[in-house]
């Protein structure tokens, strides 16, 4: 019999004490798929559902998600339309605006703002330097 596995999951945890470890000695932890699964094998995850797990351990204040475009867009195809803020609960109308991938980022972070996030700045993560830019203002602020 030939078992197949898909090598995807879900996160459940995260190493909280490592990461508070990393932090208070001014590390700056960079988390990235894979994850290991319950028997140490790596495997595909979602970077939203990864984010939810480590915001609801370490409930950051502010979380900074690099996308592929200048932030939310109005209208998908156009980067001129960038939405510059968007509230709470204006989130699941934003979220039956969109489709595809970002129908699926609109739901995580509904879901964050669930666990306690304070503010989610969606950035650029094109440019040259996407942290200096999210840091000056330029992207979606969701509050």
């Amino acid at each position: 019999m030939l078992m197949l596995r898909d090598f995807s999951g879900k996160p459940q945890s995260v190493n909280e004490t490592l990461l508070r470890l990393l932090l208070d000695n001014g590390y700056t932890p960079v988390l990235c798929v894979p994850i290991a699964d319950e028997t140490g094998c790596a495997i595909n995850s979602e970077n939203d559902d990864i984010l939810t797990v480590v915001q609801n351990a370490l409930r950051a204040e502010k979380i900074f998600q690099f996308i592929e475009a200048p932030g939310f867009l109005d209208r998908k195809e156009d980067p001129e339309s960038l939405v510059k803020t968007i509230t709470r609960p204006e989130l699941a109308a934003r979220e039956d605006q969109v489709e595809g991938r970002m129908k699926r980022k609109m739901l995580a972070l509904r879901n964050l703002f669930e666990g306690g996030a304070a503010t989610v700045l969606i950035a650029d993560g094109r440019t040259a330097h996407p942290v200096k830019d999210a840091l000056a203002g330029k992207g979606t602020l969701i509050q």
